[in-house]
């Protein structure tokens, strides 16, 4: 039986939206239903079904939906769990239509390429199950087999509303990450020692778990920057690149799913084992 955790417990999921939008259940954002899709229009639909849940929350109780990055995190394990398959790709146009969307590569120099769209359906694995899409992160770690049923889906009840009370002033005891997109191995040791930091708090403290859920999906980023380092490395053979890379995206890939299981220490000993 699945217990959902974290982002897995939201009304709002972000591998149940993609199966259903593939499914042709859930509409695109811009109301059309498909079978095969995009992973940013994937992303679109999650983001507008994000928007339409908070329109009825109070401020304090909104969720925070998974950046476009992180977003692509996800969609990697559904992929490594033969839950969906690629079916084509195409040039990327602006929208609307009016020409190709380029992007700048610099594997070695300055290139300027046609981007490109992949567009996916669901296998048909993807199409039975239920289970992993529940938890594309944990079932890829865990290995789950597929395709499973739930044996039951929560109900959701909609949150009730806050009593209103008066504001009270707390002191300011924890300072959020200064986030940095870009990674290396500075930012490395200064996240480090942040986690550090929260670890001699506790993880339970409700600020502390907070942090963790935003690291969370900021880290996420630094697997796609240094994923995408890595494939340009080995296209053109760089061995040097590819042997600094390959450690740290094993590393900052250990750390994201640590840090979206909730589990400060692995993460912790996740980064100390990249920056020794």
């Amino acid at each position: 039986m699945v217990t959902p955790r974290g982002r897995g417990a939201t009304p709002v999921r972000p591998g149940l939206v993609t199966k259903g939008v593939l499914l042709g259940q859930i509409p695109l954002a811009t109301g059309e239903l498909v079978t095969e899709a995009a992973i940013n229009d994937l992303h679109s639909s999650y983001k507008e079904l994000i928007k339409r849940e908070n329109a009825l929350r109070p401020k304090a109780r909104r969720l925070r939906g998974m950046t476009a990055q992180s977003f692509k995190t996800l969609f990697k394990f559904a992929q490594l769990l033969n839950l969906v398959e690629l079916v084509r790709e195409e040039p990327a146009l602006f929208p609307p239509p009016g020409g190709p969307l380029y992007s700048i590569r610099k594997p070695d120099g300055v290139h300027v390429v046609v981007s490109t769209r992949r567009v996916f359906k669901l296998t048909a694995v993807g199409k039975e199950d239920e289970r992993s899409w529940s938890n594309l992160c944990r079932a890829w770690r865990e290995g789950w087999s597929a395709p499973e049923k739930i044996e039951y889906a929560p109900p959701y009840v909609p949150p009730p509303k806050p009593p209103v009370v008066p504001p009270v002033e707390v002191p300011e005891v924890f300072v959020p990450y200064k986030w940095m997109p870009t990674p290396s191995t500075a930012r490395f040791k200064t996240l480090l020692a942040h986690l550090e930091t929260m670890g001699a708090i506790g993880a339970a403290e409700p600020e502390i778990a907070a942090e963790i859920d935003r690291l969370s999906m900021l880290v996420s980023d630094w697997v796609m920057e240094i994923g995408d380092a890595l494939d340009d490395a080995r296209a053109i053979n760089n061995v040097r690149a590819i042997r600094r890379l390959e450690p740290q995206f094993k590393s900052i890939t250990a750390l994201t799913e640590a840090l979206m299981d909730g589990d400060l220490r692995r993460a912790i000993a996740s980064l100390r084992k990249l920056v020794g």
